[in-house]
């Protein structure tokens, strides 16, 4: 995709570059917990803890490289948890948990239930776009297998912690995406919903929006960001504008 950084902002904002994070930001983190369920329920073990300490407990995970697999994931759970999984069982775990989620968010892109995706071609006709993430290289190429599909190839680039080395709110996240995108900091507004790694933004320049209804300089997005993604960025594009 050739890319639109030369292209010219609307006149009536500096801003140039919207970027995002991805879960709980562009969809619903709900999908992963029910693919970690299906795949505990497939091979007959419980999963209640896991699921309960790696998404809604408190696991003081390494900031460092931000590039753990998703067998180091579990593991580093385990060592929290009582009953840690069999060894023998987390390939197969992993393989039926990559699946279910894969089917799960392909079905969501594809039918784009609040409309996000189709909003987001949209704005992509006056601002370029982004997403920067902690994650994996392989999650990016499966986003970005399935965006394509759907005649998504919007955004101008696709950061992930794992080809940085370094995860949010670590400085040279934050770094790269100025690098890359060619803009001053104050062109940039970051969106996402933690406010311990993606606000860290606000530190080198880059305008931060908190798209879980936490009111920061900008009108407030709903407690469900993904169902109002397009009205909360209009209602800030606006602002900005005036």
């Amino acid at each position: 995709m050739l890319s639109k950084f030369n292209r010219p902002a609307r006149k009536e904002t500096l801003i140039k570059l919207l970027c995002f994070d991805l879960g709980d930001t562009l969809y619903p983190s709900t999908l992963q917990v029910k693919a970690w369920k299906s795949a505990f329920f497939d091979l007959g073990i419980s999963g209640t803890e896991f699921i309960n300490t790696y998404y809604f407990g408190n696991v003081d995970f390494p900031l460092g490289t931000g590039a753990f697999s998703t067998a180091e994931v579990v593991e580093l759970v385990n060592n929290s948890l009582d009953a840690p999984i069999s060894r023998s069982l987390i390939p197969a775990l992993l393989k039926l948990y990559q699946s279910k989620f894969g089917v799960l968010l392909s079905q969501f892109i594809a039918s784009d239930p609040y409309g996000t995706f189709n909003y987001l071609k949209s704005l992509s006709t006056r601002f370029n776009l982004g997403i920067l993430s902690d994650n994996s290289v392989a999650t990016r190429d499966f986003w970005q297998e399935h965006l394509n599909k759907n005649n998504l190839d919007i955004f101008d680039f696709f950061i992930v912690s794992e080809e940085i080395g370094f995860s949010k709110p670590h400085q040279k996240m934050f770094d790269k995406l100025i690098k890359l995108s060619h803009l001053e900091p104050a062109e940039i507004i970051y969106f996402g919903d933690n406010l311990t790694k993606d606000q860290a933004v606000e530190k080198y320049g880059i305008k931060f929006v908190h798209v879980s209804g936490f009111n920061h300089d900008f009108p407030a997005m709903s407690e469900n960001s993904i169902r109002t993604v397009g009205p909360g960025i209009e209602q800030i594009l606006t602002n900005l504008s005036q």
